[in-house]
């Protein structure tokens, strides 16, 4: 009789410990402190595809240079422009691309897309490297798109502006680094 009562009390106890655990203990959404889910990270993933998508597809003759004037008066006003050296070595990547851009037609050769993924490789690389360079080197990369624009690239026109807009980053970048 004595075991069951003590029994009885323990359950209890463990049954009010645990009532009271899930109603003041705060809900944890994951294990690492407020970091976004899997789902909040494919919807981000997802939202920043579709506006390189319409990025890429709103970029013509003449807008590009607009578009990236802009991103970089932004990077230069919260004073994030990566060093020069950092984007002119994006820049020759680009430019090698650009003579495979007018031989066979309109549609994207094997050769092309291998250099595009190339090209975003040593981006990543750039953009993860090193911790004040990261900076810079992420808000240039975030602010322009250019890695989501490069995942987008379908055919040779859309890449031909790619390139043009990328020079016209690298060109304002120039442009406003000397102010």
């Amino acid at each position: 009789m004595a075991y069951q009562r003590e029994n009885e009390t323990h359950q209890k106890e463990f049954e009010n410990y645990s009532q009271t655990k899930r109603e003041f203990s705060p809900r944890k959404e994951n294990s690492y402190n407020n970091r976004p889910t899997p789902e909040e990270l494919k919807k981000k993933e997802d939202a920043e595809k579709l506006e390189a998508k319409e990025l890429l597809k709103s970029l013509t003759e003449g807008n590009y240079s607009i578009k990236a004037e802009e991103v970089i008066k932004n990077l230069k006003s919260g004073n994030q422009l990566p060093k020069a050296n950092q984007i002119r070595n994006f820049l020759g990547w680009v430019n090698n691309l650009v003579p495979m851009l007018y031989y066979d037609g309109e549609n994207l050769t094997p050769e092309i897309k291998e250099r595009l993924q190339y090209i975003r490789l040593k981006i990543a690389y750039a953009y993860g490297k090193e911790e004040k360079v990261k900076s810079e080197v992420k808000s240039f990369v975030n602010q322009s798109q250019i890695m989501s624009l490069i995942e987008q690239i379908q055919t040779k026109k859309e890449c031909k502006m790619f390139c043009k807009y990328f020079e016209a980053l690298v060109t304002f970048h120039k442009y406003y680094s000397e102010k």
